[in-house]
Formats: structure tokens, sequence, C-alpha cells
């Protein structure tokens, strides 16, 4: 498997340094830019879950997962098997309510299993469907100018704000940017964290939203619930790959160019010049 080295740019580096700034990511020791980060899991139902994640770089994933260690069932990023960014939306389906599941997730060809102990997540139980609708929705963009998110991935939670209905906080909801940059979900059909019931709110209450971009970029916001269809439109700055020899032939030549923050991945090779 190819090496990554995370430089921070703008400066000259020794090999000290890339390794210094490699922990700054928040990556452990001897994990690679697709490693997931922030795996979140979302839109629990009776017979379904959404299970998410973004990495440093863009890369193909799945998660095998059953009501056992032994595992036996694979799904893949909604956009399909072959999709590969550095956001990841699992959609999991045709389960069983009250039901706890066991997962591993294979991002870049590596499996991550909690250390061989396997991920988990427990169903909802059954409950009536919601008896009306409200579907709150807005758009994203990468601060590059006006380019629509398509990919980023926006959770939301309700809070309330006002005491007149469920207090504290509802479970984690998600939606994931459609091409035209927009998300939508239907505030009705979130539940309370135990999942036991429906998330009761009015005008007034909080919507909680973070978004995480497909450039590797993440941003919140509150919007009053009488404000959220439309929301405010949300823009996300982040970071830029270079790759080496890709889209430069040396690591100087990657490292003038690049932004502060951005992300240089340098595949195995000699590469003339310092560093």
């Amino acid at each position: 498997m190819p090496k990554r080295i995370i430089p921070c740019p703008l400066n000259k580096f020794n090999v000290a340094s890339f390794v210094v700034f490699f922990f700054l990511l928040g990556l452990p020791a001897g994990a690679f830019a697709e490693t997931p980060q922030g795996v979140m899991r979302s839109n629990i139902y009776k017979d379904r879950v959404v299970i998410s994640w973004t990495t440093a770089i863009a890369a193909r994933a799945q998660i095998n997962y059953g009501v056992t260690g032994a595992l036996g069932n694979t799904a893949y990023d909604t956009r399909g098997a072959q999709s590969e960014g550095r956001t990841y939306y699992f959609s999991i389906t045709g389960l069983s309510a009250n039901t706890t599941y066991y997962y591993d997730i294979i991002c870049g060809g590596v499996v991550y299993n909690n250390d061989g102990a396997h991920y988990t997540v427990t169903t909802g139980p059954v409950l009536s469907p919601a008896a009306s609708s409200d579907i709150a929705y807005g758009q994203v963009f990468l601060t590059e100018g006006a380019i629509r998110a398509e990919g980023s991935i926006v959770y939301v939670k309700l809070k309330d704000n006002n005491g007149s209905q469920t207090a504290g906080e509802s479970q984690l909801f998600s939606s994931l940017v459609d091409r035209n940059g927009y998300w939508y979900m239907d505030l009705k059909n979130i539940k309370t964290e135990s999942l036991n019931a429906y998330f009761e709110y009015s005008n007034g209450d909080n919507l909680v939203i973070e978004t995480k971009g497909t450039n590797g970029g993440s941003v919140s916001s509150v919007v009053d619930t009488a404000a959220d269809s439309p929301a405010p439109s949300i823009f996300v700055s982040g970071t830029h790959v270079l790759q080496v020899p890709g889209d430069y032939a040396t690591i100087p030549l990657a490292l003038a160019a690049a932004r502060q923050g951005d992300i240089i991945v340098v595949a195995p090779g000699t590469y003339p010049g310092d560093i």
C-alpha cells in the first residue's frame, strides 16, 4: 500500500515535520489518509440505519455486517459499489427491530473492526408512522465560488429551545447532498435519543446542523425550526489534495503550489530536491 505523507505546507520541512502534522490531523500512528474519521450512526429506524464518515483522501469502501460477529452481509455506499470519494454514506436496510448488529468498515482496502471486537449499532422499536410531515431543506456550497457541494453530508439534531415540547436533543439525523447541492429531511420522522418516540418540537426550537464537505471541511450552524424551509445556505471551506507524482513531479513543486491546510499525498519512489 502506498505510504501517505500529509505535510503542513508553505515552508520547507524535514521528515519530523511531516510526522508532526500527521498527528495534528488526528490520524493515529500507522494510519493512512484513508482512515475513517468521524464515523456516525444516524437515521436509525426499526429496519434501517445510516453509517457515514469522511477520509483525508478519496477511497472506495464497503461495510460487512450481521447479527453475530460472523457478519455475513455486505453493504455499499448509496452512490454505488464503485463510488470513490472523501465522504461515505451507507444506508443499510432490511434490518430487524430492536436488534444489535455488528459491523466492520473496509476503506481503502484496510479493515477497521474496533480492534477485533466489531462496531455495533442497535435498531429502534416499531413505531406508528408519523402523523404529519415537515420538510427542512437547504443548499450547500464549497467556498471555491458557487460550487454545489454534491456528496457532502448534513447532520442535524432537533434541540429544545423554548421548553414547550420534548426536552433535550433528538437522535442524529442526516442527509446526503444531491447533485444540485440540496439536502432534505422530514423532521417529523426524527425520534428522541432513546428512539422510543418522535421528538416533538415547535417554532422557536433549534435545528443544530453540522456539515461535512467533500473538500475535507466542516461547518456548524443553528437554525430556528421556523426558518428551515429553506434554511440559510451553507458554505464549506476545506482542503485540497495534491498528488505526487500524479499532479506534481516532485515534493517541492507540490509544496510550492499548496495552500495552508492542503494535503499532499506522496506515492512510493525517489524524488529530487530538498524538503
